[in-house]
Parts: C-alpha cells; sequence; structure tokens
C-alpha cells in the first residue's frame, strides 16, 4: 500500500467533507430554495389568498394580451449586463 498516496487521500477527505456533505447540501436547499418558496406560499395565501388572486388576473390579462407583444430588435454587444429597458450604446 502507498503510504504517501493514503495519507494525501486522508488530507483530502478531511479538507473536503467538511464542504462537500449532505448536511451543507440540505441547509443551502433550505435556505435558499424551500424557505423563500414557503414565504412566497404565504405571501400568495394571506388575506384570503388576496396575493394568489391577484396573480391569477395578472397572468390573465397577460395571457389575453400576448398576441399584441412581440420584439422588433435584440441587440448585444455581449460586453456587459444590459437591463430591460436600457439601450446598449
Amino acid at each position: 500500500m502507498p503510504r504517501r498516496w493514503v495519507q494525501r487521500m486522508q488530507l483530502a477527505l478531511a479538507e473536503l467533507c467538511p464542504e462537500f456533505n449532505t448536511h451543507r447540501m440540505v441547509r443551502e436547499y433550505t435556505e435558499s430554495c424551500y424557505l423563500p418558496a414557503l414565504d412566497h406560499f404565504q405571501r400568495l395565501g394571506a388575506d384570503g389568498c388576496a396575493g394568489a388572486r391577484a396573480l391569477a388576473q395578472w397572468r390573465a390579462r397577460v395571457t389575453a394580451t400576448w398576441h399584441d407583444t412581440r420584439v422588433e430588435r435584440a441587440e448585444s454587444s455581449g460586453s456587459g449586463r444590459l437591463n430591460t429597458g436600457s439601450r446598449s450604446r
């Protein structure tokens, strides 16, 4: 058994396991996905689902008028971020 290789692998595991493990993954998913989704769900359901009703009305309005929406031209120099409504020049 090559001792230097085994030592190297033991060191790698000791350094990597605290960073790459299921506990960290579950914590990150909870913080970045599940809790924001729960917050969104609670906001939509508050006040007799007023938020959900408003969202449904907005979606119906967008769907009904979607045929009137078009993109005439889109350009980018590829040199940076272009925000909606701003010009690339």
